[in-house]
């Protein structure tokens, strides 16, 4: 009797510890902080797909966020390169990548809203998931420092009694110059025939040389070279601290505002709070006084835009490039 007494005792108490046991592995497991993916977010490298060549301006200014990106997010950017078609190519890796958040990209405007309506990229402007802009470079109008056009108002002027006579050469086609000679025909009320250079080199090279009358140039060009060129006007919002004694093309009467902006963004799709989260960190990055000289430094206009801004700034801009494509743009 007691040897079955003292088996159904340690049965008794064997049962109880494994109770206990699984009451604290239940406890445990229901106390335990579930993981949050937002929280958490980034967990792992992010890849950074360039549209461009290694040493461009969009890579530069990549580079110098990527500096400071492993002191916001835990990990510096992995970059990967996708030139041609202008951007086109990159830009469509970037809209069908993985929306796990951890694959993102960096883009240029003009550029992404062009290459939609043109047909050039297999995106639009919704195919994105805005980050940010974090820089703006504006274009200047400007003639050779020989040439009779010493202002905005006598090159219109000019324009206007010789219809289609003036020429004005652009940094590439289908890019930020090219809108703004647009807009000038469009706001103006003239017609002049645009020349379409290779790049900011040979723009430089045409105005000097008196093979263009005129030319929208980009700004990094025009400060180096200012001695050189008379300047009739930038293309931007206010007066730019790079030539603050040229007026925007608003204080001249004609709303006119092109530049080459740096942004970037994700594929739709991409989960809000992991969009959030990149914003945050970009701006936290972009306050620092430090990337702010490393910008300056590198000859970029620092010009913070919130991802939802610049999308609603895209939308605008993709209804105005198209009917101003519409109108003057040869098919």
């Amino acid at each position: 009797m007691f040897g079955f007494r003292n088996a159904w005792g340690i049965l008794l108490a064997a049962a109880v510890v494994l109770l206990l046991i699984l009451g604290a592995g239940c406890g445990g497991q229901s106390q335990k902080p579930q993981t949050n993916k937002a929280e958490n977010y980034p967990a792992k490298l992010i890849t950074m797909i360039v549209p461009y060549d290694p040493g461009g301006g969009s890579d530069l200014v990549a580079r110098i966020f990527d500096k400071y990106a492993k002191e916001e997010f835990g990990n510096s950017f992995t970059f990967v390169y996708k030139p041609g078609a202008g951007g086109a190519v990159g830009s469509t890796e970037i809209a069908k990548a993985p929306k796990d958040g951890y694959t993102i990209g960096t883009v240029n405007v003009p550029q992404i809203v062009l290459q939609s309506l043109t047909g050039s990229g297999a995106f639009t402007v919704d195919s994105f998931e805005y980050i940010c802009q974090v820089a703006s470079d504006p274009q200047v109008f400007v003639t050779p420092k020989n040439s009779p056009y010493t202002d905005l108002e006598k090159f219109i002027a000019a324009a206007k009694a010789n219809p289609g006579k003036l020429t004005v050469g652009i940094p590439g086609a289908m890019g930020d110059g090219q809108i703004a000679a647009y807009m000038l025909m469009d706001k103006a009320g003239i017609k002049v025939t645009v020349v379409p250079l290779k790049g900011g080199s040979d723009l430089l090279a045409s105005l000097l040389g008196n093979h263009v009358n005129a030319g929208f140039a980009n700004i990094g060009v025009v400060t180096s070279e200012q001695e050189k060129l008379n300047l009739l006007g930038v293309t931007y919002k206010e007066r730019h601290k790079f030539l603050p004694s040229t007026p925007t093309f608003t204080e001249k009467g004609y709303d006119i505002q092109s530049f080459i902006g740096r942004l970037f963004l994700a594929p739709k799709g991409m989960s809000p709070e992991q969009v959030k989260r990149l914003e945050k960190g970009f701006k936290n990055i972009f306050d620092k006084p430090a990337f702010q000289e490393d910008m300056k430094k590198a000859n970029f206009s620092t010009d913070w835009l919130a991802g939802g801004d610049v999308k609603t700034y895209l939308q605008n801009y993709n209804k105005e490039a198209k009917a101003l494509l519409d109108k003057y743009h040869k098919k």
